[in-house]
């Protein structure tokens, strides 16, 4: 017969959900400063921008090769826009508030706390 006692024990333990967390934010963080790598497209009509020719490469192209949706890719350069040291704190503020780490990400790219 297994042993429960020790998986009983996990189930009030937050720690693990906060690793996870934590390494999801910083997945997201990171993949938001790899889009910010790719200069942001001009605007307007390609092919008045650039002389004819359409952009080689673009965010929303590398995001989309990535398998990325649109909501995902924005979510990901907000995050990335936010100092580090304002994210750590918010998302801290927040998981005390008991939201989710996916809203815990879009509350640190919003620099708001909305109310419960």
């Amino acid at each position: 017969m297994p042993r429960v006692s020790p998986n009983a024990a996990l189930i009030d333990d937050q720690t693990l959900r906060k690793y996870a967390d934590r390494i999801q934010l910083r997945a997201i963080r990171r993949g938001g400063a790899m889009l910010k790598q790719v200069e942001p497209s001009k605007g307007g009509r390609p092919c008045e921008n650039s002389g004819g020719q359409p952009p080689e490469l673009t965010r929303t192209a590398v995001a989309t090769d990535a398998g990325l949706s649109e909501h995902q890719r924005k979510t990901m350069l907000r995050v990335a826009n936010v100092p580090e040291s304002q994210l750590i704190a918010q998302v801290d503020g927040a998981r005390q508030a008991g939201r989710s780490s996916a809203i815990c990400a879009s509350i640190a790219a919003s620099q708001v706390i909305p109310p419960l």
